[in-house]
C-alpha cells in the first residue's frame, strides 16, 4: 500500500482531484503543518479553478516555510493579474535569496512572457531549464521563448528535447510541441 501522501500525489497527477483532496486532508488531520499536503491541496484547488483557495493554501505553506520556492512561485503567478510589478519584484527578491530554485525562475519567466518581454523571459526560462534539464515543461517553455524571438533552429532543438522527455511530465502538451516542431522543420532554410 502506498503511503498517504504518495497516494494523494498519484491521484492528483492522474487528475482524480476529489480523491487527492480527501487524501491530503487526511494527512493534514494527522499533521496540520504538513507542507506537502498543503501544497497538494493548493494544486488541486488551482486545477479546479479555485484561485483564491489555492492562494490561501500556498500562503499557509509560506507561514510554515517563508522561502518555499514552489509556494512563492505559485502565489506570484496566481496574483500576477492584480499587480504584475509587485509580483515581479517579489519574485526577483525570492530569486536573490534562492537562485537555484527553478520554480522561481520559471514563474518570473512566465510573468515576463505574459508582458511580452520575451528576451528577459528567455533568460529566465533558460535558467529554469538549466536547473531542471530533465523536465519536459522546462525545455518546452524555453522553446516557446526562443520561437517568439525567431530563433527557429534553437527553438526546434528545445521542442525536440521536450518531446524526448515528455513521458516524465504529466500534463505536458505533446501535440502542441509536435505541431510547432513540424512547422519549424518545414520552414525554408532561409527562415532559420
Amino acid at each position: 500500500m502506498q503511503p498517504p501522501l504518495a497516494a494523494a500525489y498519484s491521484a492528483l497527477q492522474a487528475g482524480r482531484l476529489e480523491e487527492a483532496e480527501q487524501l491530503y486532508r487526511r494527512a493534514l488531520e494527522v499533521d496540520p503543518r504538513q507542507p506537502d499536503a498543503l501544497l497538494g491541496l493548493a494544486a488541486a484547488a488551482e486545477q479546479r479553478g479555485a484561485t483564491a483557495d489555492a492562494i490561501a493554501l500556498y500562503r499557509r505553506v509560506l507561514t510554515l516555510q517563508p522561502d518555499h520556492p514552489l509556494a512563492l512561485a505559485a502565489v506570484a503567478e496566481l496574483s500576477a493579474a492584480s499587480d504584475g510589478a509587485a509580483q515581479e519584484s517579489a519574485l526577483r527578491q525570492a530569486l536573490a535569496r534562492q537562485p537555484a530554485a527553478a520554480a522561481l525562475h520559471a514563474a518570473l519567466a512566465r510573468l515576463l512572457a505574459s508582458q511580452q518581454r520575451w528576451s528577459e523571459a528567455q533568460l529566465s526560462f533558460a535558467a529554469a531549464w538549466e536547473l531542471e534539464p530533465d523536465r519536459a515543461e522546462r525545455a518546452y517553455d524555453l522553446a516557446v521563448a526562443l520561437d517568439r524571438l525567431r530563433k527557429s533552429e534553437a527553438a526546434a532543438g528545445m521542442y525536440a528535447r521536450a518531446l524526448a522527455q515528455a513521458g516524465s511530465s504529466p500534463g505536458f502538451d505533446i501535440d502542441a510541441a509536435q505541431a510547432r516542431l513540424r512547422t519549424l522543420r518545414e520552414q525554408p532554410q532561409a527562415g532559420r
